[in-house]
C-alpha cells in the first residue's frame, strides 16, 4: 500500500514539473517561436505603417491629391491659351504677319478673357494644398514599395505642372494689373510698354514649360 503511495505522489511531482517547464517555456528568450531569426507574421497590403495609418489610406490620399493637381493644371488651359496668343500676336505683328490693326483686336479680346482665366485657375488652386500624403508614401519599407512607386512617382509630376501652371498665370495676371493700371492713368505709357515688352520677351519660357507638363503627365505612371 505504501509502494501504491508513494508511486502515485512520485508521478503527481514529475507531471507537475513537466507541466511547468511547457507553461513558462513562452518567455524563454531562446524560445523558437519569438526568436530573431523566426518568419514574421504576414502583413496584408493595406497594414499599418506605424502611425495608424494604412498604407491603402495614404495611397487613396496621395491619389486624390494628384487629381486636384492635375484639375489645377487643367484650370490654366484658357487662360496660358489667351496668354500666349497674347504674347504671340506682338512677334507675328513685328514680322509682318499680322497687321497692327488685327494685333489690337487679338489683345482686346484675349484680354477682355483674361479675368475669368484667373478665377478659374485660382478657384481649381484652392482646393490643391500640395501632395503631403505623397511624401509619406516615401517611407514606405523599401519591400513594400512596388505598390506606390506609381503614385509617389506621378505625384512629382503633377506637383511640377501645378508649380509651371503658376508661372504661366502670374505672368498674365501681373500683364493685366500693368494694363489696368495704365487704363486708370497709374503709369506712363512709357512705363507700360517698357514692362509689356519685358513681359513678352520672357513669357515663353513659362509658356513652353506648361506645355511640357501635357507630355510629362501623359508619360507619367497612373496613380
Amino acid at each position: 500500500m505504501v509502494a501504491v503511495v508513494a508511486a502515485g505522489v512520485l508521478a503527481l511531482v514529475v507531471g507537475w514539473s513537466v507541466n511547468t517547464i511547457v507553461a513558462d517555456g513562452g518567455d524563454n528568450p531562446s524560445d523558437a517561436d519569438d526568436s530573431p531569426s523566426s518568419s514574421p507574421t504576414p502583413q496584408s497590403t493595406d497594414s499599418s505603417l506605424g502611425d495608424g495609418t494604412s498604407r491603402g489610406e495614404l495611397l487613396r490620399a496621395c491619389s486624390a491629391e494628384v487629381s486636384k493637381a492635375e484639375r489645377a493644371f487643367s484650370a490654366a488651359r484658357a487662360g496660358v491659351h489667351h496668354w500666349s496668343v497674347h504674347v504671340q500676336a506682338r512677334t507675328d505683328m513685328l514680322n509682318g504677319r499680322m497687321s497692327e490693326k488685327k494685333m489690337n483686336a487679338v489683345w482686346m479680346r484675349t484680354r477682355t478673357a483674361g479675368p475669368a482665366d484667373l478665377r478659374r485657375f485660382r478657384a481649381a488652386l484652392q482646393h490643391y494644398d500640395g501632395t503631403v500624403h505623397c511624401d509619406d508614401l516615401q517611407e514606405v519599407p523599401q519591400s513594400r514599395k512596388d505598390a506606390v512607386i506609381g503614385c509617389v512617382a506621378r505625384s512629382k509630376t503633377a506637383s511640377e505642372t501645378v508649380t509651371a501652371a503658376e508661372a504661366v498665370m502670374d505672368d498674365w495676371n501681373s500683364h493685366l494689373q500693368h494694363m489696368a493700371t495704365y487704363a486708370d492713368g497709374g503709369m506712363t505709357s512709357g512705363r507700360a510698354q517698357r514692362l509689356w515688352v519685358r513681359a513678352w520677351r520672357t513669357a515663353p519660357a513659362n509658356i513652353s514649360a506648361y506645355r511640357d507638363g501635357h507630355t510629362a503627365l501623359a508619360n507619367a505612371p497612373s496613380c
